[in-house]
């Protein structure tokens, strides 16, 4: 390939280097970026000196072709059924450039540190006083290798800390995110004096012993439920402006929150949970150290991200929220046109689909069919060459289908006129574009349709 090759990605400072103070942190970044050759379907790896797209991929989505600029709409199928945050990296790369930024996305390492950082905690406590979705006054916080390492340290946690005889019973509103099965089955194995923990089904089989996971907004539908259980695991990795209305300031038990779904820094693998308790914080850290630990290099990466938004807030400029909102408010006025009827100017079901979560948004798109022997998510892959994810991984039934939102803009765009295709309603070409905006002088302008 052909391509400008460029410097290998800056290494950040070891933190023996690091002044105290994070505002005079030096940059590691060289005082301009080249422009990215592979856009708008690729990501140029200077490492490798070829364009990429997700998880060694060549471009992201239906994207080909050597600099990733033609796409296949033909006999590619588009690939929605993650949960990458890509929306995001769209937004550090037209603001601070890429591909060096110490808030650019996806950079990972080895897992090796158990300590946390301070500087960190400080800016984890000032964005959620300043953003004003969860009370820190009180609260431990316990740091993980993203919200799944801090829910499995959470587990653990439960299990430990209760009596050998007694079986807990961890339950959830169905659909619920399906991992957390899993991780319940799993903890027994983590535990060293383990409660046997049990997932329940069931709902209106929960008694005192009983945890109800409740995701605050839900994934996959983005409802804001009410607790069935008296003991209550929030995780409220949504619970950020981009995704829904920040309404109150939360003030459980028990908080977890994602670097990946928050910012997009999904390869840093940071999550952290507000705790209450701080016997069941240390045994969370004890499952923490465990495992190693969280990466320093993440944290000193998260503490320059939040630094960066926590300014924006004092300042008052709050272009990241302001950015993240409109975009996701656009994808979802998008695909909410196509089920709008011509006539009424009502959103209907249109070819025996619904599209259950127009109204409460979040960060994914929710459909059903009303034929509940219909495999949802095998007729989008087969008919209209979209993957999402089968409905029964959330606790229902097939005719569900689970579409993620936060891919980029150029695989939102072609997954818009895929789904007004395959629904039989006519795309105007003119649209094409119209939910990726360019990027201009850092901002990018997101125009909104009318809503649900």
């Amino acid at each position: 390939m052909s391509l400008v090759v460029r410097s290998p990605l800056p290494t950040l400072l070891l933190l023996s280097l690091l002044p105290t103070a994070l505002s005079t942190l030096p940059s590691t970044c060289p005082s301009t970026s080249p422009t990215d050759l592979c856009l708008p379907g690729g990501k140029f790896d200077p490492l490798q000196n070829t364009c990429l797209g997700y998880n060694g991929q060549t471009c992201f989505g239906c994207y080909t072709g050597e600099f990733c600029d033609t796409i296949d709409k033909e006999s590619c199928s588009l690939n929605l059924g993650g949960g990458q945050p890509a929306w995001a990296q769209e937004y550090w790369e037209s603001t601070l450039g890429q591909p060096c930024s110490e808030t650019g996305a996806d950079f990972q390492t080895e897992y090796t540190f158990t300590t946390a950082y301070p500087p960190l905690l400080k800016e984890i406590k000032e964005l959620h006083a300043n953003v004003g979705n969860a009370e820190t006054e009180g609260y431990e916080i316990v740091l993980g290798v993203g919200a799944t390492g801090v829910m499995n340290s959470l587990l653990y946690a439960l299990a430990a800390s209760s009596p050998s005889n007694i079986t807990l019973t961890i339950t959830a509103q169905a659909p619920h995110y399906g991992n957390y099965v899993p991780q319940t089955q799993n903890t027994y194995a983590y535990s060293t004096h383990p409660s046997i923990l049990n997932f329940e089904t069931d709902v209106e089989n929960i008694d005192k012993h009983t945890y109800e996971i409740l995701t605050y907004p839900n994934n996959p539908d983005g409802v804001k439920r009410t607790p069935i259980a008296s003991k209550v695991i929030y995780d409220c990795i949504y619970y950020w402006p981009q995704f829904t209305e920040v309404d109150k300031k939360l003030e459980y038990d028990v908080m977890i929150f994602s670097a990946s779904k928050h910012t997009g820094h999904a390869g840093s693998r940071l999550g952290w949970a507000l705790v209450k308790d701080k016997g069941l914080a240390g045994l969370m850290r004890d499952f923490g150290e465990r495992e190693i630990g969280v990466s320093m290099d993440s944290q000193i990466r998260y503490t320059y991200t939040l630094n960066y938004l926590n300014e924006q807030l004092r300042t008052g400029v709050n272009s990241f929220y302001d950015f993240s909102t409109e975009v996701m408010k656009g994808r979802f006025d998008a695909v909410t046109e196509i089920f709008r009827s011509e006539e009424t100017g009502e959103v209907e079901t249109v070819n025996d689909i619904s599209f259950v979560n127009c109204d409460t948004r979040g960060a994914y798109v929710w459909l059903v069919h009303e034929d509940e022997s219909v495999d949802l998510e095998a007729l989008l892959e087969g008919e209209a060459l979209i993957t999402g994810t089968p409905g029964v991984s959330y606790g229902v039934g097939t005719n569900y289908a689970r579409i993620q939102m936060m891919a980029r803009s150029v695989e939102i765009d072609d997954f818009v006129e895929r789904l007004t295709k395959f629904l039989g309603k006519e795309y105007d070409e003119t649209l094409a574009g119209k939910y990726a905006a360019a990027k201009t002088a850092g901002v990018r302008e997101v125009k909104k349709v009318v809503g649900c």
